[in-house]
């Protein structure tokens, strides 16, 4: 039963906010990170293809910045939900990614030899 964020129930000194409520919240904020991250990827992917530099790479990088730009964006203040908790993983091999791509790019401009 969650019907937006005004799930009450009726108890004897009148009407408080249920249990419900929170878990509501959650899913509200969650739904809302989502959209935003898959908003941000698709600005991404068009504004790439209109400058046509669309690549795996470049796609992945930005789209990684996004990533935690919204995280940071909607980090709450003072309790943190156990869904971004699990954020953590999701950036370290991110940013494990990126360190690989980053390397791959180093080792194509050094000259044949250095390594």
């Amino acid at each position: 039963m969650c019907s937006g964020e005004l799930a009450t129930h009726l108890t004897a000194d009148g009407f408080k906010p249920s249990a419900q409520r929170g878990r509501c919240m959650a899913v509200s904020r969650r739904q809302r990170f989502v959209h935003a991250q898959v908003a941000a990827m698709l600005a991404v992917a068009f504004v790439l293809s209109l400058l046509d530099s669309l690549t795996g790479e470049l796609f992945f990088v930005v789209s990684l910045i996004a990533f935690l730009v919204n995280v940071e964006l909607t980090a709450p203040f003072h309790v943190t939900p156990r869904w971004r908790r699990r954020l953590r993983w999701v950036i370290a091999l991110g940013l494990i990614a990126f360190g690989y791509i980053v390397v791959q790019r180093i080792l194509t401009i050094l000259p044949p030899g250095v390594f």
